[in-house]
């Protein structure tokens, strides 16, 4: 199940080692190792090459100005647009729909009255699992602080999707096709190995689930369906927050990749596909970690398609 609007990047391959962000689905506590380290937590160093710009405006997940703060706009995408994206229930986008006044409490903006459901533990609502202390406390802030417009966009606008990455057309402009001939066919049990393909953290707050910061699928083409199993080990992807703080995380047998411990990466995010030996990086940053919500088997906002393995 994806989630309306998110942004993605078109992913190159390099020859070093580098910096990512990306996620999958489980209901169990992830197994792998995860490796956080960098600045501490409060620090706004942005890593060069990946500061925001002005620009025109656009829904959370277009990659375009929103009027949020980058800590609010990421949460929103991670945890709220999946249901909130239309009318009803109202939407949660950018800076005019959290400003405007609630129907529950006209005394009250949207964003206040949100503040208020996210501390009682009832939105999102169940079978989604409550906030995480560390959200609420971020949007709290915000609010407390007055609700500041923020003028410019926390990450650039993607760029075009392709595939020029040096590799040919890696499938481009063919059909979809599962490289690995194996699919999941569980369903929603609660593996780490489950969905490959499905926009994760979208679908937990739709149908229930941990609370991922991120998670996502690589796979050896562009061009694969949902629940095709994608590239196994040895892959890692390896993401950089704002802070230069690191989230490095195994790729499952599935191609899986996640993490939902510790602190919440804040945003914007870098990230990369590593093998130990060639890097395949994500162009630009984002805000969101539901990663497969932009990389579909056709690619979505600006993404070419599946986050693809680095490789010849």
């Amino acid at each position: 199940m994806e989630s309306p609007v998110r942004h993605a990047f078109l992913l190159l391959t390099l020859p070093a080692l580098a910096v990512a962000v990306i996620a999958a689905c489980s209901d169990e506590p992830s197994s792998d190792s995860e490796d956080v380290t960098g600045d501490d937590a409060g620090s706004t160093v942005i890593p060069p090459g990946s500061e925001p710009s002005s620009g025109p405006s656009g829904p959370a997940g277009s990659g375009l100005a929103t009027g949020l703060p980058c800590d609010v706009q990421g949460i929103l995408e991670n945890r709220c647009i999946a249901c909130h994206s239309t009318d009803d229930p109202p939407p949660l986008l950018d800076y005019d729909d959290l400003k405007a006044p609630s129907k529950k409490d006209p005394k009250k903006t949207i964003a206040e009255v949100a503040l208020d459901e996210m501390r009682a533990k009832t939105m999102p609502p169940t079978p989604a699992v409550p906030p995480e202390d560390d959200e609420i406390a971020s949007f709290e802030e915000w609010i407390e602080a007055g609700a500041p417009k923020n003028p410019i966009a926390c990450t650039d606008p993607p760029p075009d999707g392709g595939a020029k990455d040096g590799g040919g057309d890696a499938g481009v402009d063919a059909g979809p096709k599962c490289t690995s001939g194996t699919f999941w066919t569980r369903g929603n049990d609660g593996s780490q190995l489950m969905n490959p393909g499905e926009a994760c953290n979208a679908c937990h707050q739709q149908q229930g689930g941990p609370n991922l910061r991120i998670g996502g699928t690589v796979y050896p083409t562009l061009r694969e369906p949902d629940d095709c199993n994608g590239s196994a080990p040895p892959l890692r992807v390896v993401v950089t927050d704002s802070r230069n703080r690191v989230y490095n995380m195994q790729v499952n047998a599935a191609g899986n990749f996640l993490t939902r411990n510790g602190d919440r990466p804040r945003p914007p995010l870098r990230a990369v596909v590593t093998n130990g030996q060639q890097t395949r990086a994500m162009v630009g940053t984002v805000t969101s970690g539901d990663c497969n919500s932009c990389h579909t088997v056709n690619g979505t906002n600006g993404a070419p398609g599946r986050i693809m393995a680095p490789g010849p």
